[in-house]
This record gives C-alpha cells, sequence and structure tokens, in this order.
C-alpha cells in the first residue's frame, strides 16, 4: 500500500535519530514509494504545519484552548492529517506549550473561529 501524505508527515516529524537526515531523505527512507518531487511539496506543506503548531503552542495549546478546538482549527487547514498524525500535532502543540511556559502565560492570541483563508 502506498504511504499517505498523514505517514510522510510522521516520518517527517519523527524525533531521535531521524532527525540526523535532512527532509526529503528522511520522508524517502521510510517511503521510498514517494517521489522526490512530492516528498519535497509535502515538506513546504509540513513547515507550514509547524509554524501554526508554534503559534498555537503559543497561544496555550489545548490546555489553554481546548483540544477539540485545536484540532478542528487544524483539520480545517491541514484535510490530510489521519487520527496518528492529529495525535502527534496536538501532542506537540501542548508538549511545546508546556516547555516553553505558554500553557499558564500564552505569548499570542488566535481565533479559533477564523475560517482557513480568511
Amino acid at each position: 500500500m502506498a504511504a499517505s501524505k498523514n505517514d510522510a508527515y510522521l516520518a517527517w516529524a519523527e524525533w531521535g535519530e531521524a532527525l540526523r537526515m535532512s527532509d526529503v531523505p528522511r520522508i524517502r527512507s521510510a517511503h521510498p514509494d514517494i517521489s522526490v518531487e512530492t516528498a519535497e511539496a509535502y515538506v513546504i506543506e509540513f513547515k507550514a504545519l509547524a509554524r501554526l503548531m508554534s503559534d498555537l503552542s503559543e497561544a496555550g495549546g489545548g490546555h489553554r484552548l481546548g483540544n477539540d478546538r485545536v484540532a478542528k482549527y487544524v483539520r480545517a487547514r491541514f484535510p490530510f492529517l489521519e487520527e496518528s498524525g492529529m495525535n502527534k500535532v496536538l501532542t506537540l502543540i501542548d508538549y511545546y506549550a508546556w516547555h516553553d511556559g505558554y500553557h499558564d502565560s500564552p505569548n499570542l492570541t488566535i481565533d479559533l473561529d477564523e475560517k482557513p483563508g480568511a
């Protein structure tokens, strides 16, 4: 079965030994059926997702904003995320919010009711 974009995201977002590889080789080492061109396009989107995750962390993460609301906001912008990818995203958002102290003292305000592209 061919790897999904969600599968590629999970490979790209993996911590540990995998981080020693640059983005495209990391995705392709886990999923060689994904072409270089496709992996490059995915990386652009994954980096945009990472920026959004950073913003959501600075706004307090799911601890402060509510995991269901955060998940809905992220899914509206990155519909390729399956349950496994969304769980990774929510976990990382909350980890960074906690690690950097934003869960108690947010640095940003995000309107979670804003529609994508607005």
